[in-house]
């Protein structure tokens, strides 16, 4: 089996309040607080059709909480990582060999209560140049999708495309689909069931979006277009219509 496609994109952030109150400001209905104890991280989501945001922060310099600290330190609030959906993450992750681990996370709100269980597996190191990027295979979804929650005031639907800014586009996008066992192709997009992730070149991401963009992410919107630039520009919130 496959790839599903982007799972889920990681913003890291400083603080999670401060992160969900930027996120709400631009139309999303965030997720009470969630907290990785083993991970030492905290986050707040915003559900869309099969995907997520997540706005995380370290909660102690430990275990993922160290991953984020450096990255905040090296890179600043915005893009951190990316989680692709797989439905079998034992088996892909058994050639070759790689580890892959099960957690699980208290789900306690008025929507929502039990376990939320799943699978990881983290994709070699620098699959994305200066992303965290693994599998996650869900075995409880209904612990984490909730038709209110999907629900924003801005008629966020789903993510279409990730772009990705890189010094050899074709390069990198030949490395993630080597990464998740894609198929070959010859161009700088890598295109899934759900949905795509694409490498731009420096002068692409300035042209749509100025200097300072490392990301950018297409979302399907039943709102009018919109886009919007957060942490200094560097993280772009392209809201499209369908039609679009």
């Amino acid at each position: 089996m496959e790839v599903e496609g982007i799972d889920h994109i990681i913003i890291c952030v400083h603080s999670v309040d401060h992160g969900r109150e930027i996120f709400a400001q631009l139309g999303f209905e965030m997720t009470p607080d969630g907290n990785h104890l083993a991970l030492k991280s905290k986050n707040s989501l915003a559900m869309l059709d099969g995907t997520y945001l997540e706005v995380t922060a370290p909660t102690a310099p430990e275990a993922f909480g160290l991953r984020l600290k450096t990255h905040l330190q090296a890179w600043g609030e915005g893009f951190f990582g990316l989680a692709m959906r797989h439905s079998d993450v034992d088996a892909f992750a058994q050639e070759p060999a790689r580890d892959w681990v099960e957690a699980e996370r208290a789900v306690e709100t008025e929507l929502l209560q039990g376990i939320a269980k799943f699978r990881l597996c983290w994709l070699p190191e620098n699959t994305i140049t200066g992303a965290s990027c693994f599998l996650v295979q869900h075995l409880t979804p209904d612990m984490l999708w909730h038709p209110q929650l999907q629900r924003h005031p801005n008629q966020a639907h789903t993510i279409e495309t990730l772009y990705l800014r890189s010094d050899a586009p074709f390069e990198a996008a030949a490395k993630l689909r080597r990464a998740l066992k894609l198929p070959h192709a010859s161009d700088s997009t890598v295109v899934m069931p759900r949905n795509c992730v694409s490498f731009l070149s420096s002068a692409e991401m300035a042209a749509r979006w100025g200097d300072t963009a490392t990301a950018a992410i297409d979302i399907i919107s039943g709102a009018a277009p919109a886009m919007h630039a957060l942490f200094g520009g560097r993280l772009i919130m392209n809201f499209k219509s369908a039609e679009s």
